[in-house]
């Protein structure tokens, strides 16, 4: 990855972006790249992880519960989704694209 100017915003703040499945494997893996140019706002269930990078801060997230994303994308620039989920998809359908776009 290469810094641009496009990764912050005009204060000179790096752009906030939130990872679910940052604590899997290709999300581990994504978040030590992402870091080189953004603040990543890291989402699990715990949002007790540890990270030794001042560019990541952990928040405790339900991904299934409208009021818990909400909560924990606040200050979110991009959101990146990495979940697998076992869950029936029916619980997926809870929400539409609208009603999680802040925009």
């Amino acid at each position: 990855m290469h810094t641009t100017e496009a990764n912050t915003e005009s204060s000179g703040n790096r752009l906030k972006i939130a990872l679910t499945g940052a604590s899997g494997y290709i999300g581990h893996n994504l978040l030590e790249q992402l870091t080189l140019e953004y603040d990543v706002i890291a989402l699990s269930r715990h949002g007790d992880q540890k990270e030794n990078n001042s560019h990541v801060e952990w928040r405790s997230c339900e991904l299934f519960s409208i009021s818990s994303a909400e909560k924990a994308l606040q200050g979110v620039d991009y959101a990146i989704y990495l979940v697998h989920s076992m869950m029936p998809t029916a619980k997926l359908t809870q929400a539409n694209f609208a009603d999680m776009d802040a925009h």
